[in-house]
């Protein structure tokens, strides 16, 4: 009787792992299908607010009626197709079979979630006039997206060449994206209640947030070195200055532009890791 016990016990025992392996491969399958399902929300409602409207207030109509300085031209509309495209390519790389094995994309499908539901919250406060209340839900989004920026660049060495820098690319986009909208909302909310605080002109201040977010990007990008996060600033500084009624404002955010990028070029060409990733064709 005690050896038919022990006989069981270590069946038991042996199917343990077995059985935690399949209860964790299956949630991570589930928590990467919501990654999935997510970003098509995300997708559909962008893409209704883009054309729709909440009882007939549009994207259109809100941005053109506010006295904000660092509003964005039209063709911004337009950063939507490459960063769409770099987290739709994240998502199906996250789905992949081969994947499975790489735990910490669960950590990052987690924040992507976070992110997606409060983008989407976003987009109706802005709609309502909101401001502050969209301002810190962009820091919110800034935030999860800089939290899955952080895990994938700590755990790339898992990824090949091709998924890591494609994932990093695709997430760096968005963060620097993330960060030209939080100074542009931040100078909503300044317009919007007409504060120029202690005798300055408006256009100072907005000088004063374009400063703070090139400095945030030469830190970030000595850092990590990734040259994606400055596209997505210097494509919003460059709709900012095609936007701008005030001459020294679009005169300043093309400066601050022409910065981000020279500063990148000298930081990331000293010690580029992308080319040392590519010379490696073994982990291709």
């Amino acid at each position: 009787m005690r050896a038919c016990t022990s006989f069981l016990f270590g069946i038991i025992h042996a199917q343990m792992p077995m059985m935690q392996s399949n209860d964790e491969l299956g949630h991570f399958k589930t928590i990467r299908l919501i990654v999935v399902i997510a970003l098509l929300m995300l997708l559909g409602v962008n893409f209704y607010f883009s054309i729709g409207s909440i009882k007939g207030v549009t994207m259109v109509m809100v941005d053109s009626g506010t006295p904000s300085i660092l509003k964005f031209s039209g063709y911004s509309s337009f950063i939507w197709i490459p960063l769409y495209l770099g987290l739709i390519t994240y998502a199906l790389i996250q789905v992949q079979p081969n994947t499975n094995h790489l735990y910490f994309l669960d950590t990052v499908g987690f924040y992507f979630i976070l992110a997606c539901i409060i983008m989407i919250c976003t987009f109706f406060a802005f709609l309502r006039l909101r401001y502050v209340v969209t301002f810190l839900l962009i820091l919110c989004i800034t935030f999860f997206v800089y939290k899955a920026y952080r895990n994938l660049h700590e755990n790339s060495s898992q990824l090949n060449v091709l998924q890591k820098w494609v994932l990093l690319s695709a997430f760096g986009f968005s963060l620097g994206w993330s960060c030209i909208e939080f100074t542009s909302i931040f100078d909503y909310i300044l317009s919007s209640n007409n504060w120029s605080g202690m005798d300055y002109q408006n256009e100072l201040w907005a000088s004063f947030l374009l400063i703070g977010l090139v400095i945030f990007l030469f830190i970030f990008v000595k850092i990590y070195k990734n040259p994606s996060f400055t596209l997505g600033v210097v494509w919003g500084l460059g709709s900012i200055a095609s936007a701008s009624r005030y001459s020294w404002i679009s005169k300043f955010a093309w400066a601050c532009a022409a910065i981000s990028l020279l500063a990148t070029f000298v930081i990331c060409i000293k010690d580029c890791q992308f080319i040392k990733d590519i010379r490696d064709r073994k982990n291709l």
